[in-house]
């Protein structure tokens, strides 16, 4: 069965900073996320907190940046604004935050992938075509293979069975040949006895004459 060439493989292009280059400089900020650290797996990168950042910002209006619940400040004073703008940049930085962790993973995983952002991105959808392309092929592939294993083991089958038949066919027409040849031996021997028998009598007729 004919084992194909990974994907990583076959989709690999040469760059020119290459592999090296890329683990090396894999990280990529957007406004102020540089300052955050970046989450080490792939696992922990959520969609939802684009979600939540809203919910933030609407948690907000109803709270001061210090989190001091039944401060808050007349809708309309310069505090009231500031406590807004503080929300959304909050907001905001959790959505950057959120983006930049998810291209980071991607360029990890993605192979060939350059610093800007939107080429990882567009490389990444390369990629995930090749692979869809690349399982159709090989589901197909291997189904077909399966089929011909299957008819090669069906006909070795028969070709087997066939022989075992064979086998015990010559088997069975060897014992016939054995029985034969006991019986032939034992009329032979039979048959000598007798003639060595009326040799004697001969013989002892013979001599019976010479003395009379």
């Amino acid at each position: 069965m004919t084992i194909p060439q990974p994907t990583e493989l076959s989709f690999q292009t040469n760059t020119t900073g290459g592999e090296g280059d890329r683990a090396g400089d894999s990280s990529f900020t957007m406004g102020d996320s540089s300052t955050y650290p970046q989450v080490p797996g792939t696992h922990d990168f959520d969609l939802n907190a684009l979600k939540s950042g809203t919910q933030t910002n609407e948690q907000g209006n109803d709270s001061s940046p210090g989190g001091h619940a039944g401060s808050k400040p007349a809708v309309g004073t310069d505090e009231w604004h500031k406590v807004r703008r503080d929300n959304h940049k909050e907001v905001e930085r959790r959505r950057r935050e959120t983006i930049n962790e998810g291209i980071n993973e991607l360029a990890k995983i993605v192979p060939g992938c350059e610093k800007n952002k939107g080429s990882i991105l567009q490389r990444a959808v390369q990629f995930i075509t090749q692979l869809k392309e690349n399982e159709a092929q090989n589901i197909e592939k291997w189904t077909l293979e399966k089929l011909l294993t299957e008819q090669a083991i069906a006909e070795l089958s028969a070709s087997c069975d066939k022989l075992k038949a064979e086998l015990e066919r010559l088997a069975e027409e060897k014992e016939g040949w054995k029985k034969m040849a006991r019986r032939s031996r034992a009329g032979d021997g039979d048959g000598g006895d007798g003639g060595d028998g009326e040799a004697e009598a001969d013989v002892a007729d013979d001599g019976s004459s010479a003395a009379e």
